[in-house]
């Protein structure tokens, strides 16, 4: 599916008059657990309906930046062209870096932790509780993370 360039969007737009339910349910599923309310799940699932069903456009652009990687201990969607060795020959080392991912980030390669241990300034902050969108998924620990970082 990836290569004919299925996407997520793509797949709500098959739905047609359906896809506004197919979202909607998602969306409870997801992060009725997190604690929204219904009438906020409605308010997302709308929002999130609207802004991918539109005509496709820029999320084609995914399949030229990212792969899928199954086949691992650490399955994710990774970059083509990983940002590392730029990070590393670009940044001054008196910039302080802190990356910051989910304990169930699809995007944590595990190369991370390698790459943050090469560079002087650098820190890796892992929260417990979250996928992708930590400051939603564990909104608590990642303002907790966050304020002990910039304190």
């Amino acid at each position: 599916m990836w290569r004919m360039n299925v996407t997520p969007q793509s797949v709500v737009r098959i739905f047609g008059p359906w896809g506004p339910q197919v979202v909607r349910d998602l969306v409870q599923k997801r992060f009725e657990a997190r604690g929204l309310n219904p009438d906020e799940c409605n308010i997302l699932a709308d929002y999130l309906y609207h802004i991918n069903v539109d005509k496709a456009s820029g999320e084609y652009a995914l399949n030229a930046l990212l792969t899928p990687v199954m086949k691992t201990d650490h399955p994710g969607v990774y970059a083509r062209r990983p940002l590392a060795n730029d990070l590393l020959r670009g940044l001054p080392s008196t910039i302080p870096l802190v990356f910051i991912f989910g304990d169930r980030d699809w995007m944590f390669h595990p190369q991370v932790r390698e790459l943050v241990e090469t560079m002087p300034n650098a820190e890796l902050k892992i929260v417990d509780r979250a996928g992708h969108h930590v400051y939603f998924d564990n909104p608590e620990g990642f303002n907790a993370t966050l304020a002990r970082v910039l304190s």
